[in-house]
């Protein structure tokens, strides 16, 4: 047995083996928005409905006499999304905005996205 060779051998890739852990960028959701906090010096900018938006939106659901939770599930929002809406907490998405101006059509309402 002293003829055989047990050394281990590593096959690279000397293209990639150039880059180091630093240089890559993370891929997928969580990671890459860490990295992206991590390289720039402002803060992030978050979307929240503007305050006239809000009231609108309150008025609008208090006319028709429904509440919050009847609203969401109606629409098939996720649980809490109307409450968070009216808080200012969190930004509907393009496809609840739309969702939420055939809902309340008769009032004629417009919502607008404010950045702070």
């Amino acid at each position: 047995m002293s003829t055989q060779d047990w050394e281990t051998v590593v096959i690279r890739n000397p293209a990639r083996a150039k880059k180091t852990m630093q240089e890559r960028k993370p891929a997928g959701g969580e990671a890459q928005r860490l990295y992206k906090l991590e390289t720039t010096e402002e803060a992030p900018k978050k979307k929240r409905l503007t305050r006239e938006s809000r009231q609108d939106l309150q008025a609008a659901r208090v006319a028709i006499k429904k509440s919050q939770k009847d609203v969401d599930k109606e629409l098939a929002f996720p649980v809490n999304s109307l409450r968070d809406f009216e808080a200012g907490t969190v930004a509907p998405s393009g496809k609840q905005i739309s969702d939420l101006h055939r809902y309340f059509a008769a009032s004629k309402l417009t919502l607008k996205v404010e950045m702070y």
